[in-house]
């Protein structure tokens, strides 16, 4: 992977004002504060330069002129050191006022300046500024001189500074974030943190790589990442075939949810939708995409056991027709849910809205029932080019084969190849399965038998 050649720089600002005495659950929210700031120094993107700034931790509110200079970067800019961060983090008390406006200029005039680099700050407030300024002003003066990107985050803050917060960030093109309590605050600044590795060209959410795909234009890359549960965009250099990052979206944030431990990815065939597995959460993620950016947009997830919805627990690998009418989903039944009913080591049907990409379930094929066998630990489904046959494949030998109505998309049954019937050998493990785009031979692709299969 080649990225864009650029310095992601983020200067963390933390409230140490009184009112960060208040409570929060069990604890001060400024320990929560601290927490989460150590917590996140050990998890930043590698590559991200960094430094720390505290202001009201030092003078206390009797004095307010000399409160609202009392603004320090404790730590500078520069690689993350975890040890140091949460040294550092917990070294101070909370006192004094709210100087946000001063403390946003100072971080901001730190910063490196340069075509190359990406100025970001993470302001973490529990309340509004306090000493007579407007940094939401200031915050629109910067973001056209100095080029930063603010992303704020109210720490279970009232209606008023909510709306400066938000303020902030929209000036600048920044986000802002409620954290109601320690959890939403991690979260939070895990979510900042990671649009500034981005906004820098800082590959995240890469753990882990599950499945990739190439979009139809061919201008676009998708991969899955299993560990960080997310789905990564790339932009493609169709001379060169060099990606460079543009960015991810994570189940959990920012809306997106369905894609724990995702394993299948796939997009139409008119490149509008990207559709990804959530194997861990029974569910399948719809994306509607940009062709020009090749960004993606999240829709909705399809939950399996909700509003009808069955055949896809342990979903792991997604396919659209050619004809973009229908999706096909193969979940497996690796271990039990504790629930009686539930289709498993099934194939999904559904019938897809070529205009939002939404999906509408037309029917289970489950493994065992009316004669079907072959899906048991099903891995992956193709269709063929011509949209008259499905595939699926079993890490227990087997291809399933079924007719496909082309209006409904509905399958039929047709049989199933298994290794040591018949001559078939090299099934055992299968993996994946594939049709030659002419439409001719089928391959499959086995672990366990370290081999290709050629029907």
């Amino acid at each position: 992977i080649s990225v864009v050649p650029l310095n992601a720089n983020t200067a963390f600002i933390l409230d140490a004002s009184g009112s960060m005495l208040a409570g929060l659950g069990d604890q001060s929210r400024l320990l929560v504060a601290q927490d989460a700031i150590t917590k996140l120094s050990a998890g930043l993107p590698t590559g991200i330069n960094a430094s720390l700034w505290v202001y009201g931790h030092r003078v206390e509110q009797d004095d307010k002129a000399a409160s609202c200079q009392d603004i320090e970067q404790v730590i500078g800019l520069g690689p993350v050191d975890p040890a140091r961060f949460d040294s550092i983090a917990h070294s101070y008390g909370a006192k004094g006022y709210t100087p946000i406006s001063e403390s946003i200029r100072q971080a901001a005039a730190s910063l490196p300046k340069g075509e190359s680099e990406r100025n970001t700050i993470v302001l973490v407030s529990d309340g509004e500024e306090t000493c007579d300024a407007d940094p939401c002003a200031l915050a629109a003066e910067l973001a056209s001189i100095d080029q930063v990107v603010i992303h704020t985050i109210g720490l279970d803050v009232d209606d008023g500074a909510r709306a400066q917060l938000q303020c902030i960030a929209d000036a600048t093109g920044g986000t802002y974030r409620d954290a109601d309590d320690a959890e939403g605050l991690e979260l939070a600044l895990e979510d900042a943190a990671e649009a500034a590795a981005v906004a820098g060209g800082i590959v995240t959410g890469l753990g882990s790589p599950t499945s990739v795909t190439v979009s139809p234009d061919g201008r676009h890359v998708y991969v899955t990442g299993g560990e960080s549960e997310s789905v990564l965009v790339f932009s493609r250099d169709p001379g060169t075939g060099a990606l460079t990052f543009i960015e991810v979206h994570r189940n959990g944030f920012d809306g997106v949810v369905g894609m724990g431990s995702p394993r299948g990815l796939a997009l139409s065939s008119d490149g509008r939708h990207v559709y990804v597995t959530g194997g861990d959460e029974l569910a399948l993620a719809i994306f509607s995409r940009n062709p020009d950016t090749g960004a993606l947009t999240f829709v909705e997830a399809q939950q399996g056991g909700f509003s009808g919805v069955d055949g896809i627990d342990f979903a792991n690998a997604v396919a659209v027709s050619p004809d973009g009418k229908s999706v096909y989903l193969v979940g497996a039944d690796w271990y039990d849910t504790g629930e009686e009913n539930r289709p498993a080591d099934a194939v999904a049907v559904f019938s897809r809205d070529p205009d939002t990409g939404r999906l509408t379930l037309v029917e289970v094929h489950q493994n065992g029932i009316g004669g079907l066998e072959g899906l048991h630990d099903v891995t992956w489904v193709t269709v063929s080019p011509d949209n008259k046959s499905d595939y699926a494949v079993s890490t227990w030998r087997t291809v399933a084969v079924f007719s496909r109505d082309s209006v409904t998309g509905a399958l039929t049954y047709v049989e199933t190849e298994e290794a040591g019937v018949g001559g078939v050998v090299g099934l055992l493990g299968a993996e994946v399965v594939v049709v030659s785009p002419d439409g001719g031979p089928l391959y499959e692709a086995s672990s366990r038998d370290s081999a290709v299969a050629v029907f």
